[in-house]
């Protein structure tokens, strides 16, 4: 998230491949976590659910939850992403060719993985 800040006063497409980066490494980084540790994983929540009064996530949750706290508290930076898959969206439908659609595909798919697509994208989208 860090380096989203710096990368992110750049031209818009360029700011959505580098979120789009920052995503995919993510959840790179996340999945090989979670391979490590998939036994203890299973094991330990499966003990411990949520039924029984613990609320123990799973790791791919727990992670996926802490990257959505950081960028809650980037709330410009999540404001500036909007803004330009918002105008990426309005430039395609001018007629401008995309260089990578699946871009936004991606970021859609992070916002929706995060919960965040319905309270952050959704509201802008439908107010453009």
């Amino acid at each position: 998230v860090a380096t989203l800040q710096s990368q992110c006063e750049s031209h818009s497409l360029q700011q959505l491949e580098a979120w789009d980066s920052m995503w995919r490494d993510h959840c790179d980084q996340l999945n090989t976590i979670r391979n490590v540790f998939i036994k203890l994983d299973r094991g330990y929540c499966l003990q411990h659910s949520p039924g029984l009064g613990s609320a123990v996530q799973p790791i791919w949750d727990m992670g996926h939850g802490l990257l959505r706290a950081q960028l809650e508290q980037k709330s410009q930076l999540l404001a500036r992403l909007v803004t330009s898959m918002l105008a990426t969206i309005e430039s395609y439908r001018q007629g401008e060719l995309l260089a990578d659609r699946f871009v936004l595909a991606r970021l859609a798919h992070m916002l929706v993985t995060l919960n965040l697509y319905r309270t952050v994208f959704e509201p802008a989208m439908l107010s453009d």
